[in-house]
């Protein structure tokens, strides 16, 4: 049976987004496994005694049933540069616990820091992330994510960002952009120049169009 991971952020002994998660869990149980009952995240997880104030990464691993669940301190990690990688077949509906596939893709980096996958000619994801750009006025994320990740739905429910088709040849119209994640909120002090971003066959730069 195929195995799901939620990724969680905890801080200052606090879970946060929890409903979006707990949403996506049952969704992904019934519509991948066919299991519609609904574990109840609330319930079942407890923040351990020894998690302080500082950020912490939750990860539950589940199918049928919860089967693993770990706390880890979290250290973002330092993102500069991402490098298009085009795969059409790449499949990442659901938040898998093997990513193996993806890992294959991120060993193509080269001397990037992370990838930026591009199915069918449209900008999906990064290798763990959403991404959001600016252009100039609005914060815009692909309509054609791998991954729907919880946050990206956050804030798509709240109305700080928008959806919007995104393809390769639209990057230059845009000034910067964000990553991401369960754990990493919308910060513009966090959003990068545009031409960290490279064209496929790595020698071209993507330029701002601003």
């Amino acid at each position: 049976m195929c195995q799901f991971i939620e990724s969680i952020k905890v801080e200052k002994r606090q879970f946060h987004n929890l409903g979006y998660h707990q949403a996506r869990l049952n969704a992904t149980r019934e519509r991948a496994l066919g299991f519609a009952d609904n574990l109840d995240l609330d319930n079942i997880l407890e923040i351990p005694e020894f998690i302080g104030t500082e950020t912490y990464k939750c990860r539950v691993l589940y199918g049928k049933d919860i089967e693993a669940i770990e706390f880890t301190p979290y250290q973002p990690k330092q993102i500069n540069t991402l490098k298009l990688i085009e795969n059409n077949e790449i499949d990442y509906t659901y938040k898998f616990a093997d990513r193996e596939k993806i890992n294959r893709l991120f060993e193509m980096r080269g001397s990037f820091d992370d990838i930026l996958i591009v199915k069918n000619c449209l900008i999906t994801d990064t290798s763990y992330c959403n991404i959001l750009f600016f252009d100039g006025k609005r914060w815009l994320t692909p309509e054609s994510p791998l991954l729907k990740g919880t946050k990206r739905q956050q804030l798509l429910g709240e109305g700080k960002i928008f959806e919007a088709r995104v393809m390769i040849e639209d990057l230059g119209s845009f000034q910067r952009f964000m990553l991401i994640n369960a754990l990493l909120d919308l910060d513009e002090d966090r959003s990068l120049p545009i031409d960290g971003i490279r064209g496929l066959d790595e020698k071209n730069a993507v330029h701002s169009g601003g």
